[in-house]
Parts: C-alpha cells; structure tokens; sequence
C-alpha cells in the first residue's frame, strides 16, 4: 500500500521540510500540497522584509509517493 507525504523542496530538489500529515490517497495529498502553495505565497507577501524570508518562488510543495514494498529490504 503506498502513502504519500508533502514535501516543501527548494529550486535545487532538496527537500526542506516535510508534513506530519501522510495520505493514503493521492488526489488528497495533491490537493493538501495545492493548499500549502497557496498559504505559503500569500505569507511570503506578509514577511518579504524579514531576515528568515523565504521566497514563495523558490519553493514548492510537492507529494511524494512512498510504497510499503520499498521499506522492505
């Protein structure tokens, strides 16, 4: 069975920080990361002068799929 996890990844691939939530269903881990890019641009506007500021162009969330059968060694 295979799970899905939102990543946010930078403009190189590297991922950032990932969600606590994990979907057993892709169109809602879709959606939830569609979500995440949304807050994440809207609060970008609000801290653009601040020191920490992260550039809503910069990064994206993405789903990452992760299958049971890839944990198995």
């Amino acid at each position: 069975m295979s799970k899905f996890y939102v990543d946010l990844v930078d403009s190189w691939g590297n991922i950032q920080h990932t969600e606590d939530e994990v979907f057993t269903n892709k169109a809602d881990a879709e959606y939830f990361a569609m979500e995440c890019n949304n807050a994440f641009a809207i609060g970008g506007e609000d801290y653009e002068d601040k020191d920490d500021y992260m550039d809503p162009d910069e990064y994206e969330y993405i789903v990452r799929e992760e299958d049971d059968w890839d944990l198995i060694e």
